[in-house]
């Protein structure tokens, strides 16, 4: 589901959000990572190469874009995939991408 502060944002900048979020390297390679399922913060950082205060910075990016959950267990925080924020903004993109292509034909 896309965050409280997106849903209160037109569709322009629902994308914007969305896109700045994912226009990060290591936020991709985190997401890719997490669409085989859930991971734990530590095997985050060991696929990804980046020190643990980087991918703390990425994993709330990404949570603030509503593209994540979290999950704490003790200690250990557990990431996922929030998969209803990626169907909505691949209608979002849908939709911005039919009305492109029919203005200009």
């Amino acid at each position: 589901m896309i965050s409280v502060s997106l849903r209160n944002t037109g569709k322009n900048e629902q994308i914007v959000a969305l896109c700045r979020a994912l226009g990060d390297n290591a936020r991709v390679k985190i997401i890719k990572l997490l669409a085989d399922g859930e991971m734990c913060v530590c095997e985050i950082i060991e696929e990804v190469e980046l020190s643990q205060a980087a991918i703390s910075h990425h994993l709330k990016i990404l949570k603030q874009a509503g593209l994540i959950n979290v999950r704490h267990e003790g200690r250990w925080r557990h990431y996922s995939l929030d998969k209803s924020t990626f169907l909505q903004f691949q209608n979002l993109l849908n939709t911005a991408i039919f009305n492109i292509v029919t203005r200009s034909v």
